[in-house]
């Protein structure tokens, strides 16, 4: 299964489209480091259907989208710096998930700078 966070429909170059793990990491991640409650409710409904829709949340709240990418973009900074340890369902991974878990993390990254 495949997580998604997207940021236009129509391109799958602006697509983030990774294993439902990374996904749920990330996620969970932003929820753990966020004391911000309209975020954590967008982004368990959103963990819920595996996907971010950004382009939509951009057009049906302008507000919330930019709370969401900073939350995002913060989270990926932390994580791909180590200072999170990557796990999954409560278990830190191995240093090679850790590793891939990271270049992930990365692609989602350059997408949020656009």
């Amino acid at each position: 299964m495949a997580g998604f966070v997207t940021f236009d429909m129509d391109s799958q170059e602006r697509t983030w489209s990774t294993a439902n793990w990374v996904f749920a990491g990330v996620v969970d991640h932003v929820l753990s480091l966020v004391d911000d409650v309209d975020i954590v409710h967008e982004l368990t409904v959103c963990k819920h259907h595996q996907n971010v829709d950004l382009k939509e949340l951009e057009d049906e709240n302008p507000e919330m989208f930019r709370r969401v990418i900073v939350a995002l973009q913060k989270t990926c900074d932390q994580i791909i710096a180590g200072e999170v340890k990557v796990s999954v369902d409560g278990v830190v991974l191995d240093e090679e998930s850790q590793t891939q878990y990271r270049e992930e993390v990365s692609r989602l990254a350059k997408l949020l700078k656009g």
